[in-house]
């Protein structure tokens, strides 16, 4: 048999990752085999394992596919934007990552595969401390974005940086998982860039809330109270 060239290599280690998201979209990971995978590709087991040493590079390779490039695109960089308010900051950074998600047809099927899927166990065991990592790292991240919000007097006197951090990746947490479980019922309550909306108006300190008397200090009103 001839030799591959590279370019045909890569092909087929592209036709296999497409494969591999649709079989471990439909089965999931634990009821899928490499030998599923290859049939699906229409490649040989053999081509598999050229490529991939188990079922776990094959998973590993999907993730890097599409969280490495979306990191790079998003990061910290609207968190850190200097020419927009903090609250304006947060609500960019989280319609950037809906609006990737949603322009991305692999990056939703891994989510959903990563969701409901996959067993983090024994070998992707490892995988959650990572992203329990990367957690820990965007609320040191939205804390410090809110504290210049509370400093900018728009955040809501009775929320305070760190929870308005944590209540804000709960949020995105929530949003994605709902998404991606009944697009439908949540599409019925609005577009997910309005709920973000929504999210950011919430954290907003309102105007009838200072006074001219009060020389900067906070007054909270009823509806706050309750």
């Amino acid at each position: 048999m001839a030799r591959c060239t590279k370019e045909e290599a890569l092909q087929t280690r592209a036709r296999v990752l497409e494969a591999a998201r649709t079989v471990f979209r439909e089965r999931g990971v634990s009821r899928t085999t490499l030998e599923d995978i290859a049939k699906a590709a229409g490649v040989t087991r053999g081509a598999v394992y050229w490529h991939f040493a188990n079922k776990g590079d094959v998973l590993q390779a999907m993730f890097d596919e599409v969280s490495i490039p979306l990191i790079d695109r998003l990061d910290d960089t609207l968190l850190l934007d200097p020419h927009t308010d903090a609250l304006g900051r947060v609500r960019n950074f989280l319609l950037q990552l809906i609006g990737s998600i949603q322009r991305d047809e692999r990056l939703l099927a891994i989510m959903e595969i990563c969701e409901f899927k996959c067993e983090f166990v024994q070998e992707r065991a490892a995988d959650l401390e990572e992203w329990r990592l990367h957690i820990n790292d965007l609320q040191g991240k939205l804390t410090s974005t809110y504290e210049i919000a509370q400093r900018e007097g728009s955040l809501r006197p009775d929320l305070s940086p760190a929870l308005a951090a944590w209540d804000t990746q709960c949020f995105l947490a929530g949003l994605i998982r709902l998404w991606l479980l009944a697009p439908a019922s949540l599409a019925a309550l609005g577009t997910p860039e309005a709920l973000i909306e929504q999210h950011i108006a919430l954290r907003k300190r309102c105007a009838t809330e200072l006074t001219p008397s009060s020389a900067g200090a906070v007054t909270v009103g009823p509806a706050e109270r309750g």
